[in-house]
């Protein structure tokens, strides 16, 4: 079972999922466009961007897409403390698709 971790990310009105350098280049290929996140409780799997500047050439690899705030939101992790935001799964659940979930405190 391929799977990995992000810390939840905040800039400003956009939530998203920082991931490390290591796993975005192990579980990601910039040339797919984007990735599908399996969120829970959305029926539809939400397509997000991975052909961004900021995901291959710095510090800044976050996936980032209003659904994800608003699973936040909606489980009671938005707004989290200062330094300790949520941590989240990402489970390879098909091709370009990751299952999203909670690691529990």
């Amino acid at each position: 079972m391929d799977e990995f971790f992000a810390s939840a990310w905040w800039g400003g009105s956009a939530c998203g999922l920082k991931i490390s350098a290591a796993d975005r280049n192990r579980f990601l290929k910039r040339e797919w466009g984007s990735v599908d996140l399996l969120i829970p409780d959305e029926p539809h799997p939400t397509p997000v961007n991975i052909d961004k500047p900021s995901m291959w050439e710095g510090t800044c690899r976050e996936l980032i897409h209003i659904k994800i705030k608003s699973w936040f939101v909606r489980s009671g992790k938005f707004p989290w403390p200062m330094g300790k935001p949520p941590r989240v799964r990402l489970l390879h659940s098909g091709p370009r698709s990751f299952t999203l979930s909670f690691l529990e405190d």
